[in-house]
């Protein structure tokens, strides 16, 4: 996969931007494919007057190993010859980059979409870019080359011009790649497309035409700081009003996901909200490291629904190139997975990475390619292996690459998450492979009724009768675990009490455990225990969150899913109280609202595949 961006690498001199080419290979999984010892850093663009209009000299070099690897090279690997080759099967840039790399004209271009041939331009020049429909043909490769070739050999640069416009295509060095599809391999960027796309001009739109005025602004400042959130999320800038022109990305992602819908709720005109929801609930399904396919179907239709709706609210103009290219997001899914695979952010995290490096202000684009290739070498080092004067030497950047191994969920745990309890596997429930090593604990003496409650919670997990003598009355109580590398505290650590609000399927409203499809409801983490089972003559670890659950409640207060509100009250009582991790959905930002003399909880899920 191919990535192409530009960047200041100075602060204070906005005239001046290199472009960068990254490069990764899809062969390695997520958890390692964007890891610095494994991103390809294939050159540096240097400052030009202005952006090129195409990349083809900075790209054939590229090209011309690329067409050298397709047919595989003998390379001797552990002592033994193995045939390596290299295909470039994706391009993921934001838009304006991505027309470049693939071949493809701007938007003022009639033919203005990537990957099918919508008319963006009538004849009497009016623009409307209206959602993808099935009338509309994907692109060709063919017609690319036609387009592109014929456009080469016009004979004056504005027949040439008109060619581009009308069809475009222009030509890129890739295609002397026999096997690069433009259309097909050039994904729509999510990064950009949603985020920094959609969700910003969403917000400038209202505020622009006054549907959200200063006094709101001011609200949704407060809102936003009652809302607790975890450290791992990050809270947004809490003015608003005179930040929201600077949010990078992931806090546009995080006011998209977690933010808006609770802020908004109240502020926000009816009609205007619920178009807004469609977009946040269609992000939402494709937000997630897994997606089956009915979801991608629910989002397509959701954004097609939100293109509707904002072309009723707004007019034809508000419907943008960016917006019609959310109908291609499934398409770009279906082809390559999740868009935590392709989408920008470790790229820009590269970027940021890259600007920080000290330079002499000189000849800026060969110190950064050296200093990358540099730290890239020396995380692949065996640093224990180089004696005692070298690691002192290389002891900065050891601690600087120290990637350590990642355990992630296996599909088997994650399927756990949604069975129902009798149709867990027995051999999950000991499992503690996601569990990264516990420190400090406490030994406590379990009750009798706590017992009592840990036998019911056994017999369901293992579908058969525990006699309580193999139950341990001793257990290793926890404030904090990280569970999957993701941390959970309790309302028992000071640390943690951000941490402290989880959501599970597993508790009714009456405390006792549902063994089918229990619904989803917020619960606070008293602390964890390590308790121990004995069965068929085995000793099993277990680890439990002891959890108060939130009762239900019908009112939801005016909030529109995701954001969901249950009654403070907790339930105490209940075999419901001990919730394997395994069965962790995740944790929530919440708040705790107070109308007339009752108290209720506002739960928006971090984790973008609940409440969906």
């Amino acid at each position: 996969m191919i990535n192409v961006d530009w960047f200041q690498p100075f602060k204070r001199r906005p005239d001046y931007s290199v472009g960068v080419v990254y490069m990764v290979i899809l062969n390695l999984p997520r958890t390692a494919r964007f890891k610095m010892e494994n991103v390809i850093l294939v050159g540096i663009i240097p400052n030009l007057s202005k952006e090129p209009s195409d990349l083809n000299s900075f790209l054939e070099p590229l090209v011309q190993e690329l067409m050298l690897l397709q047919n595989g090279l003998t390379l001797t690997i552990k002592g033994r010859p193995e045939k390596i080759g290299v295909t470039l099967l994706c391009a993921s840039s934001d838009i304006p980059a991505a027309r470049k790399l693939s071949g493809f004209m701007g938007h003022a271009a009639i033919q203005g979409c990537s990957l099918c041939d919508i008319k963006f331009l009538d004849k009497d020049g009016s623009r409307y870019c209206g959602p993808v429909d099935s009338k509309w043909k994907s692109r060709s490769r063919e017609d690319h080359l036609k387009y592109a070739n014929r456009a080469i050999k016009a004979n004056t640069l504005t027949k040439q011009k008109e060619i581009q416009k009308e069809s475009g295509f222009k030509y890129t060095k890739l295609l002397d790649l026999e096997y690069f599809h433009p259309s097909r391999f050039s994904v729509v960027e999510p990064m950009h497309n949603l985020f920094l796309g959609t969700a910003k001009k969403m917000f400038v739109t209202w505020i622009d035409r006054d549907i959200i005025c200063k006094e709101d602004l001011v609200l949704i400042s407060e809102k936003i700081k009652k809302l607790q959130t975890s450290s791992d999320i990050g809270r947004i800038p809490t003015n608003i009003a005179s930040n929201y022109g600077t949010f990078t990305a992931e806090e546009w992602k995080n006011w998209v996901l977690i933010y808006s819908l609770f802020c908004l709720s109240g502020i926000l005109q009816s009609d205007h909200l619920k178009a807004w929801q469609r977009f946040v609930l269609a992000c939402r399904h494709l937000c997630q490291p897994t997606i089956p396919k009915t979801r991608l179907r629910i989002a397509h239709r959701l954004f097609l629904q939100f293109t509707k709706d904002v072309e009723e609210l707004y007019g034809p103009e508000f419907l943008t190139p960016n917006i019609h290219l959310h109908g291609h997001l499934v398409e770009c899914i279906e082809n390559y997975g999740s868009i935590y695979g392709f989408w920008a952010f470790s790229f820009e995290r590269y970027n940021g990475f890259l600007a920080d490096f000290p330079t002499n202000n000189r000849s800026v684009e060969v110190q950064l390619m050296r200093k990358f290739q540099q730290i890239g070498f020396a995380a692949d080092i065996k640093f224990k292996d180089l004696g005692e004067d070298f690691n002192i030497a290389f002891k900065t950047v050891s601690e600087l690459n120290n990637t350590e191994e990642v355990n992630f969920m296996s599909v088997e745990m994650y399927s756990a998450l949604n069975m129902p309890v009798c149709e867990v596997p027995c051999q999950i429930w000991s499992d503690l492979s996601l569990l990264s090593p516990l420190k400090s604990y406490q030994v406590s003496l379990l009750q009798g009724g706590d017992r009592s409650k840990l036998v019911e919670v056994y017999s369901l997990m293992y579908g058969r009768t525990i006699d309580s003598r193999n139950v341990a009355r001793l257990a290793k109580v926890y404030h904090t675990i990280e569970w999957n590398n993701e941390m959970f505290g309790s309302s028992s650590s000071t640390r943690g009490m951000n941490y402290k609000v989880v959501l599970a399927k597993w508790a009714s409203n009456d405390g006792s455990v549902n063994p089918g499809h229990a619904d989803l409801r917020p619960g606070c983490v008293k602390h964890y225990i390590l308790h121990t089972l004995e069965l068929d003559g085995k000793y099993l670890d277990h680890l439990f969150a002891v959890v108060d659950w939130y009762k239900s409640t019908d009112d939801n207060l005016g909030y529109l899913p995701p954001v969901a509100v249950f009654s403070a009250k907790q339930i105490n009582e209940g075999a419901a109280s001990f919730l394997p991790v395994h069965k962790l959905q995740g944790k929530c930002a919440w708040t705790v609202e107070k109308r007339g003399h009752q108290s209720f909880i506002i739960v928006s899920a971090n984790c973008p595949r609940l409440y969906i």
